[in-house]
């Protein structure tokens, strides 16, 4: 499905109000889904004249980047089954390996383990 899909509650058997609206998000890609494209609805990436980047670590990893230009999407496994399985740049979580990044007083921040 690659365009929303908004229905009738009452057309999903749902116990609510029958006339309640049901919307269903596209999968943009294989493993690129629902939740990336709310991300990007959510904060209007597709406004932006700056380019943006979001990134959802859970069972898979989604980075979204772009702006009112053009968009684009990518996933790679990222659950404790799978750890760095498809990752081509950076490293698996080990010794000096950077876990958090912050911007304090307007410098960037990189914590690793030593």
């Amino acid at each position: 499905m690659r365009h929303p899909l908004t229905l009738a509650a009452r057309e999903l058997f749902l116990k609510v109000n029958p006339e309640a609206r049901v919307c269903l998000l596209p999968i943009v890609a294989g493993f690129v889904g629902a939740d990336a494209v709310a991300v990007a609805l959510a904060t209007r990436m597709d406004d932006s004249p700056d380019i943006r980047v979001a990134v959802d670590i859970g069972t898979n990893g989604e980075v979204l980047l772009g702006s009112r230009e053009h968009l684009w999407a990518c996933s790679a496994p990222a659950g404790p089954a799978l750890e760095g399985a498809q990752i081509r740049h950076g490293i698996a979580r080990r010794w000096g390996a950077i876990d958090r990044v912050a911007i304090e007083n307007g410098d960037l921040v990189l914590s690793y383990d030593r």
